[in-house]
C-alpha cells in the first residue's frame, strides 16, 4: 500500500461557527462573536459588527450573517454548527442552534445500517449510505443521466474517504492525526482504508465510509472534529468556534486524546 501523500492545509480564508437562533420574527440570526480570527496574536482587540447577510439555496438555506473587524478590517462568514462553506448539505446531523437530531427510526430503504449511521441520512455523507445499500446516485442528485448521477455519487464517495483519512495512499502519520481529530482508533481508518482497496467499488467505498461514521462519538462538538478534518485536507480553510456563554473564540474547542491503539 502506498503512504506518501502529503498534508496541505487549506489556504481558504478561516470560518467561525456559531449558533443560529430564531429571532422574534422568526429570523435566524447568530450569536454575534466580540472578536474573529484577526484577533489572534494581535494587540488591538477586535471590534466586530454585521457586514451582511449572503443568501444559500443549499447547506443551509437561509442567509448567512457576513462580519466584519473594523480594527483589523477583516472579514468573515459565520456559519451554524454541521455547516462549512462550498457545503451542500451539513457534516452532521445537527440543528442551526448546534443540537444533535436523533436518528429516526429504521426505514425499509435503510434496513441493514445502524442508527448511528442512519443519523447521517442527507448529511454531506448521503451518497456513502446509498453506496454501502447497492443504490447508484440518486435521480434528485443531479439532472441528466444515469452517467451523471454515477459521477456525483462517485465524486462524494471520494470526497467522505478524503475527509474520513480513507485514502489508501495516505500516510501512516496523517491517518493517526485524522483519526486523533475523530476520536476514533486509528485502526478503524487503517482497516477500512485496506480493505476498499482490497475490493475497489462504489459498495466497499460507502461500506468503509459508514464504518468510520458508526465508530463516531455523538458528542458535542463532533461537527468541530470533522469540520477540522476538512481543514487538514484541503476542502475548507480554517474552523474557528464561538462559545457564547464563555464569550470565547477557539481554534479547536475539543480535546485530542491518542488514538493509536494496542499494536497486538
Amino acid at each position: 500500500m502506498a503512504a506518501s501523500h502529503k498534508v496541505e492545509l487549506s489556504t481558504r480564508p478561516p470560518f467561525v461557527v456559531t449558533p443560529y437562533l430564531p429571532a422574534e420574527d422568526g429570523t435566524l440570526t447568530p450569536e454575534l462573536p466580540t472578536r474573529g480570527p484577526c484577533g489572534e496574536g494581535a494587540e488591538q482587540r477586535c471590534r466586530v459588527a454585521v457586514n451582511h447577510r449572503r443568501p444559500r439555496l443549499t447547506g443551509p438555506c437561509f442567509p448567512l450573517t457576513v462580519a466584519r473587524c473594523a480594527v483589523h478590517e477583516k472579514a468573515f462568514t459565520l456559519y451554524p454548527p454541521g455547516h462549512v462553506p462550498y457545503g451542500r448539505e451539513a457534516l452532521t446531523p445537527t440543528t442551526e442552534g448546534g443540537q444533535r437530531i436523533s436518528a429516526e427510526p429504521e426505514s425499509d430503504e435503510d434496513s441493514g445500517l445502524s442508527p448511528e449511521v442512519v443519523a447521517f441520512r442527507a448529511t454531506y455523507f448521503d451518497a456513502a449510505l446509498d453506496a454501502a445499500q447497492g443504490r447508484i446516485g440518486r435521480r434528485e442528485d443531479s439532472a441528466g443521466s444515469s452517467e451523471l448521477w454515477w459521477s456525483t455519487q462517485g465524486r462524494r464517495l471520494e470526497r467522505g474517504l478524503s475527509l474520513l483519512g480513507l485514502r489508501a495512499d495516505l500516510a501512516v502519520d496523517e491517518r493517526h492525526a485524522v483519526a486523533e481529530l475523530l476520536a476514533v482508533d486509528t485502526l478503524v481508518l487503517t482497516e477500512q482504508a485496506r480493505q476498499h482497496e482490497a475490493q475497489p467499488g462504489y459498495r466497499q467505498r460507502g461500506r468503509a465510509i459508514c464504518a468510520v461514521l458508526a465508530a463516531l462519538r455523538p458528542e458535542v462538538w463532533l461537527c468541530d472534529r470533522l469540520a477540522e478534518c476538512g481543514h487538514r485536507r484541503g476542502l475548507w480553510g480554517a474552523p474557528w468556534r464561538w462559545e457564547p456563554r464563555a464569550g470565547t473564540l477557539r481554534r479547536q474547542p475539543y480535546r485530542l486524546v491518542d488514538t493509536r491503539g494496542s499494536q497486538s
